[in-house]
């Protein structure tokens, strides 16, 4: 697993993460960032595992991670992932994405993305996803989402 850069470290999010969490969802994704209430219910859910990056010295969050748990011989689906833009192509993607595999190895882990969110999408096939299936219209602007796969027994 790639080590988190200098100057960030990880730990599990808490509720008192709710309302970074959300701010940080509303920045990165401002068309369907989850509303407060369901971060909420991520955070206390037994099924879900979440994450967050801190930077050294700062108060806002510069990353997260929500993973639903598998049950029975389902899939592992990352829920929801992202980093602050002030942080991106510091590694950080690639660390959460990668502490969710270790996590939840071996088995099959999915997300769905949006299909033009084209540097997202370069990261998981780098990471070795690949297109399970378009869902046409999943995102509340009519916009599809691409169910991508990894199989972590590999």
């Amino acid at each position: 697993m790639m080590p988190l850069p200098d100057g960030y470290q990880q730990r599990g999010a808490t509720i008192r993460d709710t309302r970074r969490i959300r701010r940080l969802e509303k920045r990165i994704f401002p068309k369907d960032a989850y509303p407060l209430i369901e971060i909420f219910l991520l955070l206390i859910s037994p099924v879900t595992h979440n994450t967050v990056i801190l930077s050294y010295g700062e108060e806002e969050l510069a990353g997260f991670l929500s993973v639903s748990k598998p049950l029975l011989d389902r899939p592992v689906w990352i829920v929801t992932i992202g980093v602050a833009p002030e942080h991106q192509h510091r590694g950080l993607g690639t660390f959460l994405m990668q502490y969710a595999e270790h996590q939840f190895s071996p088995g099959r882990i999915r997300l769905t993305v949006r299909a033009g969110n084209h540097p997202a999408i370069s990261l998981y096939e780098k990471l070795g996803y690949h297109l399970l299936r378009r869902q046409r219209g999943y995102y509340f602007d009519g916009e599809d989402g691409l169910i991508m796969e990894k199989d972590l027994s590999r």
